[in-house]
């Protein structure tokens, strides 16, 4: 591991900060995949109201 070939601080703490960034990074991630989610049920929802208002439009049409 890259910890076998640290030598000075400066590598120590440089090796540190790309850890935090990838643990930031993966915490990101899955914020993300959960508003994507989101955004999918705001997005079916929508096609079904859309649907429902084509539905009364074509009913008052008729009438």
């Amino acid at each position: 591991m890259l910890s076998a070939v640290i030598n000075s601080d400066t590598e120590i703490e440089v090796s540190i900060q790309i850890m935090q960034a990838f643990v930031t990074m993966r915490k990101t991630l899955g914020n993300l995949h959960g508003v994507i989610q989101r955004l999918e049920g705001v997005e079916l929802r929508q096609l079904q109201t859309d649907g429902k208002l084509e539905q009364i439009f074509q009913a008052l049409d008729i009438v």
